[in-house]
């Protein structure tokens, strides 16, 4: 038994030295590991980039709406309006008699987003989005 065990311990010093089975199945999990972790780093990358993506589109959607209300409250009595920026254009529609705006705001690149705003005066009561 010890001899078996004798023989096991010089075969495999033998192989751990030497390139014919121990060494490169090693290599080859380590350079799997590191490229399997390399891949997922990416990815997380491009997910992160389509956040902030997402993020800039709803900013500047929100800032054409903003910008459509103060006109609103600011002029209540033009019933219609188009406001032309760099980014896209917000339509504003005013109902004085129902005391609403109704705000469709569209991006160049093609995102849009509808709002109405309840007003009293020069306060605003409710906001309504995407009806």
């Amino acid at each position: 038994m010890s001899d078996l065990f004798g023989r096991l311990k010089n075969g495999l010093r033998t192989h751990w030295n030497n390139q014919e089975g121990v060494v490169f199945p090693i290599t080859l999990a380590v350079f799997i590991g590191l490229t399997s972790l390399l891949l997922w780093q990416i990815n997380e990358y491009n997910r992160e980039r389509l956040i902030v993506h997402q993020q800039k589109e709803l900013l500047q959607l929100e800032t054409l709406i903003q910008l459509g209300v103060v006109q609103a409250l600011v002029d209540p009595k033009t019933e219609e309006r188009t406001i032309n920026l760099s980014d896209g254009m917000v339509t504003v529609r005013v109902n004085e008699a129902n005391s609403y705006v109704d705000l469709h705001a569209v991006l160049k690149k093609g995102s849009e987003r509808k709002a109405r705003v309840y007003y009293e005066g020069k306060r605003i009561i409710q906001y309504d989005e995407g009806f």
